[in-house]
């Protein structure tokens, strides 16, 4: 008789937890995620990621990366540097975020929106250029000129990667990383100690003190409810990284 005592997301959490618990690796659970446990007791239906974090220096994208293909998870591919991996299986994304320590804070590497023209044609075609084998051409649409444009040139530069060196491409991409904007949550790397809760019937680390971590990430109004909350613009403790 199949087990219904649990939603799609809660067993989602679930099995990602588990892989996690049964490794060496210390992680918590962080972000959208903490505030729907620490506040609701719950997985925020309206969340699209599930979210966890380990330590950059303890573990290696790599090794993260494999864990996660040999337990079904698939990849989600980034342009750009970001210290985060993101894995598609069922209702939501994973997202796995390596927090990083440096002058007494612990941060996060992510890319946020660009809305500068000029930065977001550039990245566009540097992704193109560079990494043409997670783009795939795509379908003329004719539904107006922009849109027309947009997909001629986007197949244009698939097509002609071929004849650029290697050299050339590391160069372009190197090049690029110019016009992303690099931003990530930051907390002072005292309150990164961590406890065992209960959640779902399982252990589940979470920071000690967890209401101080979201009120520095969301504010002083984080136990309201906002499904509509944009992390890049509306995030307390956002830093620039390079």
């Amino acid at each position: 008789m199949k087990n219904n005592k649990f939603s799609k997301d809660e067993a989602l959490f679930k099995k990602v937890n588990n892989i996690l618990a049964n490794t060496s690796y210390k992680y918590w659970v962080c972000h959208g995620t903490l505030l729907g446990i620490i506040r609701d007791k719950a997985i925020l239906p309206w969340d699209h990621d599930i979210d966890f974090a380990v330590w950059k220096d303890e573990v290696s994208i790599k090794e993260i990366e494999k864990l996660f293909n040999l337990n079904g998870f698939h990849q989600e591919y980034i342009f750009g540097e970001m210290d985060c991996l993101h894995f598609v299986s069922g209702s939501k994304k994973i997202d796995i975020s390596f927090y990083e320590k440096k002058n007494g804070l612990a941060s996060i590497k992510w890319i946020a929106p660009n809305n500068k023209f000029k930065n977001k044609f550039f990245i566009f075609v540097a992704e193109r250029l560079c990494a043409p084998n997670n783009i795939k051409k795509l379908k003329f649409d004719f539904t107006s000129i922009k849109s027309f444009i947009r997909v001629l040139f986007s197949n244009f530069l698939i097509s002609i990667y071929p004849f650029f060196s290697s050299k050339l491409k590391k160069k372009i991409f190197k090049y690029s990383q110019n016009y992303f904007n690099y931003i990530g949550y930051s907390y002072p790397e005292e309150l990164m100690q961590f406890k065992n809760i209960i959640f779902l019937d399982e252990q589940v680390p979470v920071p000690i003190d967890s209401e101080r971590c979201l009120f520095l990430t969301y504010g002083a109004d984080w136990k309201t409810p906002k499904k509509n909350y944009t992390w890049h613009e509306e995030a307390k403790n956002l830093i620039k990284l390079s």
